[in-house]
């Protein structure tokens, strides 16, 4: 068994760093190196931009290589929910832009190889029987041949989704971007983006580093939190055909990929002490005892205040993509397709749903700047660099993490999550 492994660490690439090396110019300068960062430096590429990409680490090395890379319209908010937070039609543009990604997804399917595979995905419950039934409803209402299956699980079947395996995804469209790895950007002023030794001056800057690292630009740090979830791969007798989320959001998920029975749940607040894999284990070895873990790892996801990205302009000449809320494969190709609509001066339909700047959800955002307090004025050493609250240690990871905004850090103070940007003098 591997802790702190992912089943698609065996993909990531393990060609020579090619790290910055000199001042550079170009129209836009994409910060980030996962699926959404890469999304966007390809499609901002093909549409003529001189682009470059830069990431810290390695293309696909942080939250991308943790999905588990479901590409889903459907997602573990039912859609009835959503209406009680945005309006009908505001739900209904989100449900379609996800349908577009999707579509966008099966599209570069016919020029790269990235394991992307049509499938149903169910969302399931032991109850909210009437919860199913409307949405099933509105899904109807809105073209979506769902069937629901009352059974002892009920089960809401929603078409034409997909799954893919990202890293391959992210190594083909490489092919087709330039990018440097190994290249931390420690500050931004304007028009330049500063490293510790090279500058680059960009027309446009796009923000797609999980979560920003500003204290006060966009107010992230109360329109956002992360959530951390439990993952575990299986070599196993048993087969799945489809996706299938529960209704619950801590409940399981799952998924194949190939012959790996890849399970996921225990969802929680990232800094919360709490470690929860022997469960997903127990449940899948109850139906096939002979189940062998090949690899645990834990993922995080920002969590906005109305289950909505925020995609789009925060600046002058910066964009962000950014709280895609446990649903990254689909959120990253909508901020692909948004920006690259921006950038080019055209309508994108969507634009003002994902605006980062919409309507602030005030009870949430209260409760987010709480807890940051709490954590900020408790004693101890050991205090995050983003804003200085008291770090968690997590034993199953060795690793710290940040309850007020998730960033996270290895054992010698290396940051593993944003917002944090700079490596940490631990004890």
């Amino acid at each position: 068994m591997n802790k702190n492994k992912s089943i698609w660490d065996n993909y990531l690439s393990d060609k020579e760093v090619n790290k910055l090396d000199k001042n550079i110019n170009v129209d836009v300068l994409v910060i980030g190196g996962g699926i959404c960062g890469v999304l966007n430096a390809y499609f901002l590429t093909q549409s003529g931009f001189n682009v470059v990409l830069v990431e810290k680490n390695r293309l696909g090395s942080g939250v991308t290589k943790n999905t588990t890379a479901f590409v889903s319209a459907q997602q573990d908010i039912l859609y009835i929910n959503r209406l009680k937070k945005i309006s009908k039609d505001t739900a209904i543009k989100y449900l379609n832009a996800n349908l577009e990604a999707i579509e966008e997804f099966k599209k570069l399917s016919y020029k790269y190889d990235f394991d992307f595979e049509i499938n149903n995905n169910y969302i399931y419950s032991k109850g909210n029987i009437e919860d199913l039934r409307k949405e099933k409803e509105f899904l109807k209402q809105n073209g979506i041949d769902s069937r629901l299956l009352e059974e002892e699980f009920n089960k809401l079947k929603f078409p034409n989704n997909a799954q893919i395996n990202p890293i391959k995804l992210i190594n083909e469209l490489s092919k087709h971007i330039t990018y440097y790895e190994g290249t931390q950007i420690v500050h931004i002023d304007g028009n330049y983006a500063y490293t510790d030794m090279y500058k680059i001056k960009a027309s446009k800057i796009i923000l797609a580093m999980h979560f920003p690292y500003f204290k006060l630009k966009g107010l992230f740090s109360l329109k956002m939190y992360q959530e951390k979830s439990y993952v575990v791969s299986f070599k196993t007798s048993l087969r799945l055909k489809d996706t299938y989320t529960n209704f619950i959001k801590s409940k399981f998920y799952f998924r194949m990929y190939k012959d790996i029975l890849i399970v996921g749940g225990n969802d929680i607040k990232t800094g919360c002490v709490k470690e929860q894999f022997d469960n997903i284990i127990e449940f899948v070895k109850k139906m096939d005892p002979k189940a062998e873990v090949i690899d645990c790892w834990t993922n995080q996801d920002c969590i906005t205040l109305d289950d909505l990205p925020y995609i789009g302009k925060i600046d002058k000449n910066l964009y962000v993509c950014t709280g895609f809320n446990m649903w990254g494969m689909t959120s990253a190709m909508i901020s692909a397709l948004l920006i690259r609509d921006l950038m080019l001066g055209l309508d994108n339909p969507y634009e003002e749903v994902f605006k980062p700047n919409r309507k602030k959800y005030k009870k949430q955002m209260f409760k987010n700047m709480v807890n940051s307090l709490k954590f900020l004025i408790k004693i101890g050493k050991n205090r995050c660099n983003h804003l200085g609250c008291k770090l968690n240690y997590i034993a199953l990871d060795d690793s710290y993490e940040c309850p007020c905004h998730g960033s996270k850090y290895n054992k010698n103070g290396e940051v593993l999550n944003s917002p944090a940007n700079k490596k940490h003098k631990l004890f």
